[in-house]
């Protein structure tokens, strides 16, 4: 659950959420888009890749792509996505996790340079 007890209980304060639309859990938080801001990182959705050791064999990754498929279209999964505000999971494919998950860290790197802000 995460940070949510915590909003909840008003121990931690939350300022937005990042996404196009708002959040189940918390829908009186605006997005940080609705609140004017405007780089793509803000709008992007939640990421959950599942990823395997280099040189895993393509017929490996393969029956894993399709086991997180036919997982993510079960009403269970389906109900705790809903629960915990987790977005569908569309990407199943290794090439297209590969690629969204190099454009998403490239623009939040973008971005944590852009504040002065160093990875130690």
């Amino acid at each position: 659950q995460g940070m949510l007890p915590h909003i909840q209980k008003g121990t931690l304060r939350a300022i937005g959420a990042t996404g196009q639309v708002r959040t189940p859990r918390l829908p009186d938080l605006p997005t940080l888009v609705e609140q004017g801001f405007t780089a793509p990182v803000y709008g992007m959705e939640g990421f959950l890749p599942f990823a395997a050791p280099a040189g895993t064999p393509r017929d490996i990754l393969d029956k894993i792509s399709a086991a997180v498929r036919e997982a993510s279209a079960t009403p269970q999964l389906k109900a705790l996505r809903e629960q915990f505000g987790i977005p569908n999971l569309p990407l199943t494919d290794p090439a297209e996790v590969r690629k969204t998950w190099a454009e998403d860290s490239a623009e939040w790197i973008a971005l944590a340079t852009d504040l002065g802000i160093n990875l130690d």
